[in-house]
């Protein structure tokens, strides 16, 4: 989840309306300072599009940070009540909601409750950001060591034992591995590779029995845990090519339509070889199949439809699409693509000259709109896009990143853009991932998982008032789909919305 989106899941509907009227967005050239070292910062910034470098000048360091989409800055002026540490500056061309310090402290004053709201969520967002920082945990307690330990400490020396142990072992072959690629030339041979692919699955393995789902250890100890998993594996992460892109997250979110894109054709990168090989079991993973699943699903789901409606015009919907593949397959598929009218709908700059640049490719310039657009501003009315009732609206790997409230306003959003009798689906992650622990632990890609109870649940607080009437499954039944119609004057109190797993 994004850092400006955490911001926001805290606040409550009448909170978010305010933080609109009371804002501004300021558009920045490239090269354009937001914010300079040693000077005073006057208010709170989030990214909207583009890509913002943060440097110390001072130390004479280069760039320390990156900052994209949904980041923001300023939030330690605010609290620590002092000037700059580090200077903020546009990259590319870049835009930012501005909210004044003023405004903040007017409304915590005037407003009974927001300044809870405000502080609990700024901090989930520190959280948030200290828990995917590799320095802070670069030296994680030695459970052997002969400090004081607490009653916490003492209980996790198994799991520690254990973890260590296989992090030692799974080490020693990455690097037999980079001595084999060394001694070949760079050319792995079929037994390191093989070693690589074994120690990833038996790692993986470990770390989900260790600080899993399933696991009883207490959070302390998973996120220890975790961090030392992170720091061990980062100089090997670091050498592959989807995976590096996912942590690093250069459009300031892991999943951007690049790395999703890059899943989706399931080809490894990496500036090594040994790289390469780790890219490889990542893309086996089964959060990665299921994104190809998925992906699969919404293109048969989308022909279903068209095929429904015996080939009249069908209009289409994706909420922050990313590559869009789903609709791009289903276009090259049709003996006449004239039918499906399709809109994407992403906030992400890049994203949208991805799609852009597909569209032209394929020819699909009157069959494809594509706006630039933010759907949580869409979905609290702070933006307005006028669409044609749509036949099927979806979205895939967008409600993961998002709170119930957040979730709940885009559902009615895609309510009031449905026909009648018009579909929506929406796809989540399931709690049982067996690739959360990575994701979480490894890669800081935090997703919200969500039960076929959840979804219901969603839908029932929204404008639809049920829930969804089919709940489906990937092959692995690790995604979760949730499939709801919108009714028409004549069945709203029928019998069709009976949920159905």
């Amino acid at each position: 989840m994004s850092r400006g989106a955490l911001l926001l899941d805290g606040f409550s509907e009448e909170d978010i309306q305010w933080l609109f009227a009371n804002s501004t967005e300021l558009a920045l050239e490239p090269g354009t300072h937001l914010i300079t070292e040693g000077e005073d910062v006057h208010a709170l910034y989030i990214v909207l599009q583009g890509y913002l470098a943060v440097f110390i000048e001072s130390a004479g360091h280069g760039q320390v940070a990156a900052l994209g989409q949904g980041e923001m800055v300023g939030e330690m002026s605010f609290l620590e009540q002092k000037k700059a540490a580090a200077s903020v500056k546009a990259v590319e061309p870049a835009s930012v909601r501005v909210l004044p310090f003023l405004e903040i402290e007017k409304r915590i004053e005037s407003t009974p409750g927001f300044g809870i709201r405000f502080f609990r969520s700024l901090a989930r967002l520190i959280s948030s950001r200290l828990r995917g920082r590799p320095a802070l945990t670069e030296h994680p307690v030695n459970p052997e060591s002969g400090s004081d330990r607490t009653a916490v400490d003492a209980e996790r020396s198994d799991a520690w034992k254990k973890i260590k142990t296989e992090m030692a072992d799974v080490l020693e072959l990455l690097r037999a591995a980079e001595n084999d690629s060394a001694l070949k030339d760079k050319r792995l041979s079929d037994a390191g590779i093989k070693n690589v692919q074994d120690a990833w699955l038996r790692l993986t393995a470990s770390l989900n029995a260790t600080v899993g789902a399933q696991s009883h250890e207490n959070r302390m100890v998973k996120d220890e845990i975790g961090a030392f998993a992170r720091n061990s594996l980062i100089p090997y992460v670091m050498q592959t090519g989807v995976m590096k892109r996912v942590y690093t997250k250069p459009r300031g979110y892991a999943g951007d339509c690049i790395a999703i894109a890059d899943i989706h054709n399931n080809t490894p990168g990496g500036s090594s070889n040994v790289g390469i090989a780790l890219d490889r079991c990542f893309l086996q993973e089964p959060a990665c199949v299921a994104m190809r699943s998925r992906k699969a699903f919404i293109a048969e789901e989308i022909k279903k439809i068209i095929a429904g409606r015996k080939n009249a015009e069908t209009l289409v919907t994706c909420l922050s699409g990313g590559p869009a593949d789903e609709l791009f397959d289903t276009y090259q598929k049709m003996a006449r693509p004239d039918p499906l009218k399709s809109t994407v709908i992403d906030l992400d700059s890049q994203a949208v000259s991805f799609l852009e640049m597909r569209r032209e490719k394929q020819y699909l310039d009157t069959l494809m709109e594509i706006h630039n657009e933010n759907v949580i501003y869409l979905s609290t009315g702070q933006s307005q896009l006028n669409l044609p009732p749509q036949d099927f609206v979806y979205s895939i790997g967008l409600i993961d990143y998002f709170e119930d409230n957040t979730v709940v306003s885009l559902i009615n959003f895609i309510f009031g853009i449905l026909k009648p009798k018009g579909t929506v689906i929406l796809g989540n992650f399931h709690p049982d991932n067996p690739s959360r622990t990575l994701m979480d632990h490894i890669l800081d890609w935090k997703y919200v998982h969500r039960t076929p109870e959840d979804m219901q649940r969603l839908f029932q607080q929204s404008l639809f008032k049920r829930p969804p009437w089919k709940i489906r499954w990937d092959e692995q039944k690790i995604y979760v789909f949730a499939e709801c119609v919108k009714p028409s004057s004549d069945n709203s109190k029928s019998g069709f919305f009976t949920p159905v797993t």
